[in-house]
């Protein structure tokens, strides 16, 4: 069996949520101090976003150029304050009548009203003076995010295997299997879940990862300013249709690792693939 990762409103945002770019629940006052701020309004299809979760993470496939979506609020990034330092930056474009959702300082992804009150959504790299309509409505922006299975073959999209046991249980076996590789333990810091990177000879071969993690994550930031004891314990799925057991190996794209999914194979444990970016 293989499993397509659908986007939709539901698991639009990236788990865990990182807590440091996530605002205070939108409110009416913080929606019009946010379009008084940037001079325009918002589509109705983004607030619906924001209010599900304010800023973060986002699951990102294909042509949608997506990887922080940012909320609106005091925190940073966030769509006002990151809108105002885009344009007293850079002049080029009619960077008046654009408004930042994602960038760097040298590109952005652009809510872009050039054209009138109904937004665009357009990637501005203002470093190489480039710009792309990269969909012609935000709704119609949202709509790149989903793909079929067929379009797979398509599109630059990763291929993750998913084995369904514990992530140190499918660890262990591997371990034990293949003696040349050496197990790597990359903490949970940086994605905010548990990852084991196995190498042969100085070379990355794979990582592990576990589907079931903890909801909220602040990174390298001290937790405790974040998290109270109940948000600590609350789990969810990355990929809601598997089951919590489940182990992601992402980064196959080598020849020694065909020695890993051989073993499993062989170990009769079944083996299903997940599509990511």
């Amino acid at each position: 069996m293989s499993y397509t990762k659908k986007f939709d409103t539901n698991n639009f945002w990236k788990v865990p949520i990182y807590l440091p770019y996530l605002q205070n629940p939108l409110s009416p006052e913080s929606i019009n101090e946010c379009e008084n701020t940037i001079g325009f309004k918002l589509p109705d299809s983004l607030i619906s976003l924001l209010n599900k979760q304010n800023g973060g993470y986002v699951n990102c496939l294909g042509d949608s150029c997506l990887d922080v979506l940012s909320g609106i609020g005091s925190k940073y990034p966030n769509i006002a304050d990151q809108t105002l330092e885009m344009r007293s930056n850079n002049k080029d474009f009619d960077s008046a009548k654009l408004v930042a959702l994602d960038g760097d300082g040298h590109y952005y992804l652009c809510l872009d009203y050039r054209s009138g009150k109904e937004p665009m959504v357009s990637w501005i790299d203002f470093e190489c003076k480039s710009q792309n309509t990269i969909a012609k409505s935000f709704d119609k922006y949202l709509a790149l995010s989903v793909i079929d299975e067929e379009e797979i073959n398509d599109l630059n999209i990763n291929k993750l295997y998913v084995v369904d046991l514990c992530l140190e249980e499918i660890k262990d076996k591997i371990a034990n299997y293949i003696k040349s590789f050496t197990l790597i333990d990359q903490g949970d810091k940086d994605q905010g879940y548990k990852i084991y990177r196995i190498d042969n000879n100085d070379e990355h071969i794979c990582w592990l990862s576990p589907n079931e993690v903890k909801k909220y994550s602040t990174g390298y930031d001290n937790e405790h300013l974040y998290l109270d004891r109940e948000m600590q314990d609350v789990k969810v799925k990355r990929y809601p249709d598997l089951s919590n057991n489940s182990t992601i190996i992402s980064g196959l794209g080598y020849v020694d690792a065909h020695g890993i999914i051989d073993m499993i194979s062989n170990e009769g444990i079944d083996i299903n693939t997940v599509f990511s970016n």
